[in-house]
């Protein structure tokens, strides 16, 4: 089956401390998360490296997202916001849709502190990944028959990341609880270069 492709950018951060290696979490944590599920296909942050700089600190347009994901025809993008007020962290998800032009879901939290952060992120990333893989299937899907209380089937669990994905994500967590000293690109990829605009 063809995989869906999806562009993860990094979430625009609104706050007077410097929070870019949570920032650089995050966006690993997306990535990593949204690639461990065998039906999706997360394009490399080096595709995208022109477009984040081109839009530092700023909310890119529809026109700028459609024009993107059409270039790497992408079916999706995952973008947001992160807002630090005192101890409260409020993070904005959205996924557009290159298709439609429409971002087909929004989603928001609250958070206290960073170790409040990390579930809500993975909240967020379950309700993506479910929007994602039902946009693709839902077409070629037969109609169903409404199944009956004594019928009815359990609820699919989301597929569980291997071992590969689990260790890079806990570097990733790692990297963010100790304030950032580390290399998030490294740790998604190896062999990508230090010197990358990511870092």
């Amino acid at each position: 089956m063809e995989k869906v492709s999806v562009i993860v950018l990094p979430l625009s951060v609104h706050s007077s401390e410097n929070l870019d290696y949570i920032r650089q979490g995050v966006w690993d944590m997306l990535s990593n998360r949204l690639s461990a599920n065998e039906k999706i296909q997360v394009i490399s942050k080096e595709s995208v490296s022109e477009f984040v700089k081109k839009y530092e600190g700023k909310e890119p347009g529809s026109r700028d997202l459609q024009d993107l994901g059409k270039k790497l025809n992408a079916d999706y993008i995952v973008w947001g916001s992160m807002t630090k007020i005192g101890n409260g962290i409020s993070l904005d998800c959205k996924l557009f849709q290159v298709s439609s032009t429409n971002t087909s879901l929004y989603l928001s939290a609250q958070a206290q502190g960073l170790d409040d952060v990390i579930p809500k992120i993975g909240g967020s990333i379950q309700s993506i990944t479910a929007k994602i893989i039902g946009k693709q299937t839902t077409a070629a899907s037969p109609p169903t028959i409404p199944a009956t209380p004594a019928t009815a089937m359990p609820v699919a669990k989301p597929p569980v990341p291997d071992s590969g994905s689990i260790n890079r994500e806990s570097q990733i967590i790692q990297n963010m609880k100790s304030g950032g000293k580390g290399t998030f690109t490294s740790v998604i990829n190896p062999n990508s270069n230090a010197s990358t605009p990511f870092n």
